[in-house]
């Protein structure tokens, strides 16, 4: 710690009840130059959430005081959340200002036997880097935002709007981030009757990145795989997905060998295109993963891999790293091996014509599914085999006490 700052901390914890600026300066004995030294020591204790200001006193933190982030709700109230504790409610009026996702200090003020814990904040530690979604409204000459999220002031006072050149107009939505409880604006999205303007709401709200850098994709076409492939493009393995499915990242083959079912499970192996600490490795990183929204997807890869080279596409040799296991007819994995591979898919169907397939029926004009070659001469074969072995599984898990929950 710096000069004063453990003789400040051993004389707030002898003085619980804190002591104002002054009283610490007389009871440490500083005077003259050292008044500057003093303040700047106990603002880093205050700056580190070592002590705290409750009025013109300053106290140290004590057990009784908690750092966490704060979860607010719409009725002003919110919860600190703690690790491995039960979280501390905090009323609407001690809250000290916090936002949701603040980092904050707290105090318990009472503990009752079958209740949360409750406390007030007493300091904010960190403000969260948020960005929030609403409506601008004009009230008489002046402009406010409504905010979508109802933890937030029914309505904020916009900053910095004229400063800035902002074009203000009632139902436009923008996003902004909230500082002293005053609106800043960072993006105007559009108008609040555009269809599209949900959508950019949330790209816009999280800063997500639709575009990919040039010198990513430019990485793509340097790829280079060059490792020892197991090579099943022969065998029998075929994808099954939801009908509107743009991506195929798993795939099947089943047979028999002897009393055995042998099962294969097939992924798409994105570690043959993304090398470890590439640009491709650190930009899917910062995305974390892709984004699906209600007719858009923001993919966490581009478009070359999530949506063809790792894509397990019908006809299309595509790299792969594959599980094998030996099944008894009990649903025992008796035996198992991985590898990796390269495929072929033979087939790609919907649940519902793989469906069609299995009771007989003719797979209906607007049909999604693809066949390569003759390979629809063997498809039903297959997903015969493919569904005794489900059974077996499935009766499986039911005699070790699975549960079976009837979703509509």
């Amino acid at each position: 710690m710096a000069d004063f700052q453990s003789l400040i901390i051993n004389l707030l914890k002898k003085n619980s009840k804190g002591l104002s600026f002054n009283s610490i300066r007389k009871r440490l004995r500083v005077k003259g130059g050292q008044v500057k030294a003093l303040q700047r020591d106990l603002k880093g204790l205050v700056d580190q959430g070592l002590v705290y200001k409750d009025g013109s006193r300053y106290v140290a933190v004590s057990s009784e005081t908690e750092k966490g982030y704060f979860q607010k709700f719409a009725g002003g109230f919110g919860f600190l959340l703690r690790e491995g504790k039960e979280d501390i409610f905090i009323p609407p009026h001690a809250t000290m200002g916090a936002m949701d996702g603040d980092y904050v200090l707290a105090v318990i003020v009472r503990e009752r036997e079958g209740k949360k814990p409750e406390g007030r904040i007493i300091k904010i530690l960190k403000r969260a880097e948020k960005s929030y979604s609403g409506t601008i409204r004009k009230q008489g000459k002046r402009y406010v935002i409504v905010p979508d999220d109802k933890a937030l002031p029914s309505e904020l006072n916009i900053a910095k709007a004229k400063k800035e050149g902002l074009k203000l107009k009632d139902g436009l939505k923008v996003v902004f981030k909230v500082k002293e409880d005053k609106a800043y604006i960072e993006e105007i999205v559009g108008f609040e009757d555009d269809p599209t303007v949900d959508y950019k709401l949330v790209v816009a709200k999280f800063k997500l990145k639709e575009e990919f850098p040039k010198k990513v994709l430019d990485e793509i076409e340097r790829v280079e795989i060059a490792d020892r492939r197991e090579d099943l493009r022969d065998d029998y393995i075929i994808t099954i997905d939801p009908r509107d499915a743009k991506d195929f990242d798993d795939a099947i083959s089943v047979k028999k060998e002897g009393n055995l079912y042998l099962l294969g499970v097939h992924i798409a192996d994105v570690s043959a295109y993304v090398m470890e600490d590439s640009r491709l490795d650190k930009e899917a990183m910062s995305r974390g993963c892709s984004t699906y929204l209600i007719d858009k997807v923001i993919p966490m890869l581009p478009h070359q891999l999530s949506s063809d080279l790792c894509s397990l596409k019908p006809g299309e040799d595509r790299y792969t790293m594959s599980v094998f296991m030996w099944i008894d007819k009990e649903g025992n994995v008796v035996k198992r091996r991985f590898a990796k591979s390269i495929i072929n898919s033979k087939a790609r169907l919907s649940y519902e014509d793989a469906q069609r397939i299995i009771d007989g029926q003719e797979l209906e004009k607007d049909s999604v599914s693809i066949f390569v070659g003759n390979s629809f001469e063997y498809i039903r074969e297959f997903l015969l085999l493919a569904r005794e072995l489900a059974w077996i599984l499935r009766e499986r898990r039911e005699r070790r006490g699975s549960l079976d929950f009837d979703l509509p």
